[in-house]
């Protein structure tokens, strides 16, 4: 099996010897913009919040995520107090719970238990001579694995399709391979906000609905409303290449399962055992939401929560001992998988988010003002349609993150009676996972990008087109969907 061929992605702007330059714009911009004279009801420390925000976002496209993140801490803390910033971006569980699932899903990974979930779901036999069916597996496959991590989910599925296309002979940067380059890294986009207590992007969207509603959001109405539209975004997209893109793929018409490693799906007593504390894992972190409230059992697993559901599997994984060795290695795991950018990306939006909507800033007061002719006396629908267009198109500009981060306050301070800020929650989280139409829309559409055998052409033009279409799904069957459940 021939591995993916990527571009560097090292930064290309040190060659240049002007990459310190990002840097110094990046603090400059914090600086400029914390200067600039007040307006509206945005007071002077609102003014500081704002320039640490704009520079943040130009940090993120430019010199990185860890380092943007990390200026924006220091930043906020310097206006404010920095003990009571550092404790609200690093000390909360909810942060140390994102570090600990990152060492959770390594020992899947390293386990084999990940390649044995994207093998199993390739080698049913209802593909048998249904090439497109076969398509539609791969990337339900690339957004089960994405909820562990989404960047060995699109390497193990692209490395499926450039098998494929050497079992039947046809190039590697053939329409049907690059449509499912395309549709792996959209799918798998989408997988990262499926599940609430799992991943950082769902955690970071609980997060702020909290921060904006005063109130926990129900994981189990947030997966029920969300999950059936991520999979029906997946399907719409196989649909269009069905349909109406139609890439030839007559060599594929005898296809069936042989293309799964038969070895990967014979699991061994480490992998059985790892991925039964793992499900354990899962049944800590939602029973809280299945079970009566007045149980005791129901208050002491809520009392545990993701952290401490996360230290429990981490605890058995490196006490147990299979074959003479430790499920875990809790060093090498901690050592090996923990994306500190991602980590302090989570960090930041937490104090920057309470400091954008909080009240002595008049931000968010400001904004109501300037967006209440536009969206305050629009009925309730256009209101969404509206949201869903700005999270589509700003999420392919800057990290779904910071947009969502922006949208969920936004739309807690202009929304009016009528609206339900659990529907405009979901809806703003599946809009900001349509991220596949540039290369700044995520870090997985970065590397797509990268990717020789996809034209930039063909990216541009079928991303931009699936943003779109899906923008219009989100914004009709989505929008009735999740008024359904909520």
């Amino acid at each position: 099996m021939e591995k993916v061929r990527c571009k560097s992605m090292s930064n290309t702007k040190g060659k240049s010897g002007l990459w310190y330059l990002h840097y110094v714009i990046t603090i400059l911009i914090m600086l400029v913009i914390g200067s600039l004279p007040t307006f509206g009801q945005v007071t002077r420390y609102g003014m500081q919040t704002l320039g640490i925000f704009a520079g943040v976002i130009y940090g993120f496209s430019a010199v990185g995520t860890l380092w943007a993140a990390l200026a924006g801490i220091v930043g906020l803390g310097i206006i404010g107090v920095m003990g009571a910033v550092v404790a609200n971006a690093l000390g909360t569980p909810m942060i140390w719970g994102v570090i600990l699932i990152q060492v959770i899903t390594y020992a899947l990974s390293k386990e084999g238990v990940t390649k044995f979930f994207a093998n199993w779901i390739i080698s049913r036999k209802v593909v048998k001579g249904r090439p497109w069916l076969f398509s539609l597996f791969i990337l339900l496959g690339a957004f089960v694995i994405s909820i562990v991590s989404p960047f060995p989910a699109i390497l193990i599925f692209w490395d499926i399709v450039y098998a494929t296309c050497d079992s039947f002979k046809i190039p590697h940067n053939c329409k049907w391979s690059q449509f499912m380059i395309l549709g792996i890294t959209f799918s798998a986009g989408l997988g990262v906000v499926s599940l609430p207590m799992l991943t950082s992007n769902g955690i970071t969207v609980f997060a702020n609905y909290m921060a904006v509603a005063g109130e926990p959001m129900n994981a189990l109405q947030y997966i029920a409303a969300i999950v059936p539209l991520m999979l029906a975004s997946v399907v719409i997209y196989i649909l269009l290449c069905k349909f109406v893109f139609r890439p030839d793929i007559s060599a594929l018409k005898e296809i069936d399962g042989s293309i799964a490693d038969e070895d990967a799906l014979k699991l061994n007593l480490r992998q059985i055992v790892t991925v039964i504390i793992f499900f354990v894992m899962l049944v800590i972190l939602f029973a809280p939401y299945i079970l009566p409230a007045e149980w005791a059992l129901t208050a002491f697993l809520a009392n545990i929560g993701l952290f401490g559901a996360c230290a429990l599997a981490i605890l058995a994984l490196a006490f147990l001992r299979i074959g003479g060795e430790p499920l875990m290695d809790v060093q090498e795991a901690a050592s090996k998988s923990i994306q500190w950018g991602t980590v302090f990306m989570v960090a930041l939006l937490m104090p920057l988010g309470g400091a954008v909507s909080g009240e002595d800033a008049g931000i968010l007061v400001t904004i109501k003002d300037f967006l209440q002719p536009m969206l305050g006396g629009q009925n309730v629908f256009i209101f969404a349609v509206i949201i869903v267009i700005l999270g589509v198109v700003l999420t392919n500009i800057s990290q779904n993150l910071v947009v969502i981060g922006v949208l969920i306050p936004v739309v807690g301070a202009v929304a009016n009676d009528g609206i339900n800020l659990g529907v405009m929650t979901v809806l703003i989280a599946l809009a900001t996972h349509y991220a596949c139409a540039l290369p700044s829309a995520s870090f997985v559409s970065g590397i797509m990008f990268s990717n020789e055998n996809v034209t930039k052409g063909f990216l541009y033009k079928y991303g931009i087109l699936i943003c779109a279409i899906c923008a219009v799904f989100a914004a009709t069957v989505g929008y009735l969907w999740c008024n359904i459940i909520f």
